[in-house]
């Protein structure tokens, strides 16, 4: 799909994950302690309590849960994992804790705490629960029968969105029009890795997994094709970003989020003959294009430079359409999820 003269593509931005932490001390507890306090039996008291309210719910079948997922089984992070039929996930009970550090002399027992100047306390997350869903396929208001009357009870009593952080949220951009991710750089990520397929390059990921910045650059209409046998018949490429770095929503949104996306320089749209700038161009997503320009020699290196900057961005940038969008699909996600707690 070629795009008309001076006309740019509208991309749609859409919230593609978000993971939610709640605070809810009292369903917090981790796996560090040695000894059982007064305190640590009481959270596992509540911790008892509620995993029978989920399994009354399951038998009762009050709310639906996803057939065939081992409902109530620990995950990696927590005691207690279940997956419901309408596309939520939640987990409750924190195995980790938080590392403090202790700078106190009085603190610093061993040779090794003494040698490095701190020691190390490990305490209970305050945020004892945690939800994951996609707003593009699922409604978290669907939830609501069981969050609300969680929230109001003696083992949450949320009253304020204070008490919620962000863990991570995606946050795809689509493109009606045919990218290239051989054009695709980003600026100050070291890691690139490139997925080539029948078609050549296929995906771009920029960036670490663990980081918390992270993109993915792909065929969203292939895949879509792949995975559900539909076929919209047109183009669509996604600009995805996971951003991990913890909010909370009280506080605005982090201005964080669109500058990620500005680290992306796009170069749509080019056809070239010159297999040499296609190369320079692909070798520049993995060690960087400041590095692979120093490498030639110096008439090359000037005349490709001009090359690249003459090549012209004919889309919308992400980070505009992040500055522009974002802000609305946010909040319109945040005032569902208010609904689905009932505040």
């Amino acid at each position: 799909m070629m795009e008309s003269p001076g006309i740019k593509a509208v991309p749609l931005l859409t919230i593609d994950r978000m993971v939610l932490s709640v605070w809810a001390p009292k369903l917090a507890i981790n796996k560090f302690g040695a000894s059982k306090s007064a305190e640590e039996k009481r959270k596992e008291d509540n911790l008892d309590k509620l995993n029978r309210y989920f399994c009354d719910l399951f038998e009762n079948q009050k709310i639906e849960f996803e057939e065939g997922f081992p409902q109530g089984e620990k995950s990696v992070s927590y005691r207690y994992h279940y997956r419901f039929k309408c596309g939520v996930d939640l987990q409750f009970a924190p195995f980790y804790g938080i590392n403090k550090r202790l700078y106190d002399l009085d603190f610093l027992k061993t040779e090794e705490e003494k040698e490095r100047g701190y020691a190390v306390s490990v305490d209970d997350s305050e945020y004892g629960f945690r939800l994951e869903w996609n707003p593009n396929k699922n409604d978290i208001r669907e939830m609501k029968k069981f969050l609300y009357p969680l929230r109001v009870s003696s083992l949450c009593r949320i009253e304020t969105l204070n008490l919620f952080k962000i863990n991570r949220i995606d946050v795809a951009i689509d493109y009606p029009v045919r990218l290239n991710p051989k054009f695709i750089l980003a600026d100050k990520l070291r890691k690139c890795f490139i997925a080539v397929g029948n078609d050549g390059v296929e995906t771009v990921y920029h960036g670490a997994r663990a980081s918390h910045v992270f993109f993915r650059i792909y065929d969203k209409a292939k895949e879509l094709l792949e995975k559900s046998g539909e076929d919209i018949g047109r183009d669509l490429w996604r600009v995805e970003l996971e951003y991990k770095e913890h909010f909370k929503p009280l506080y605005g949104i982090p201005d964080g989020i669109c500058k990620a996306f500005e680290k992306l320089r796009i170069l749509k749209g080019i056809t070239t003959d010159d297999l040499f700038l296609e190369m320079v161009l692909l070798s520049a997503n993995q060690f960087g294009l400041k590095d692979i320009l120093q490498r030639m020699p110096k008439m090359t290196r000037y005349r490709y430079k001009k090359k690249i900057e003459s090549l012209r961005e004919d889309i919308v940038h992400p980070s505009e359409v992040c500055r522009r969008d974002f802000k609305y699909v946010f909040e319109r996600e945040m005032s569902k999820i208010k609904d689905a707690f009932g505040l």
